[in-house]
């Protein structure tokens, strides 16, 4: 929330520029609202507020946070630092089972745990071969950094293509 605030107040005025008519102190509620995940129907029924003005409030917060993870790019994760690794399946299922079924989409995330917050990148895959994998660990790793992952066959033989230690889920006790 503090880059939240940050960004709006000094470099884009227009977050509270777009809202003239809302008070500030119901703003920064509405914004407090959406950090803790309150959905927008629970967050108008709670502000006792329209949920049009709701719906716009939101899809603004979430334009804010998408140019501000474009604007931060990952840097390759620097330092003494342990990263995770995985990849997780995202698909949504058609209700009622009517139409068409959606193609399961496979997304790939670092997450370094020195930092707090702890920094991550994110990235949407088609495969999660070695081939798709390793060159989204090359861009992300400096060499010499701790590499937790599953015991999955993508990551054999890494150890041969990254100058990256790796370590497997099944051979220690992090959580």
């Amino acid at each position: 929330m503090w880059w939240l605030l940050e960004q709006t107040k000094f470099e884009d005025q227009q977050l509270f520029e777009q809202f003239p008519k809302v008070l500030l102190s119901k703003l920064l509620m509405m914004i407090y609202l959406w950090l803790t995940d309150l959905s927008r129907r629970q967050t108008a029924n709670t502000m006792k507020s329209n949920n049009n003005l709701m719906c716009r409030v939101f899809r603004r917060l979430e334009e804010v946070c998408s140019i501000e993870i474009e604007k931060k790019r990952i840097l390759p994760f620097s330092g003494r630092c342990l990263i995770k690794c995985n990849e997780s399946k995202f698909n949504h299922k058609a209700k009622y089972n009517r139409g068409r079924r959606e193609p399961d989409i496979w997304v790939f995330g670092l997450l370094s745990c020195d930092t707090r917050p702890a920094k991550g990148y994110f990235k949407v895959v088609k495969r999660r071969d070695c081939a798709t994998l390793l060159p989204i660990l090359a861009k992300c790793l400096l060499p010499g950094r701790e590499v937790h992952t599953d015991d999955k066959g993508a990551y054999d033989r890494m150890e041969q293509h990254l100058p990256n230690h790796v370590t497997r889920h099944s051979n220690c006790s992090c959580r």
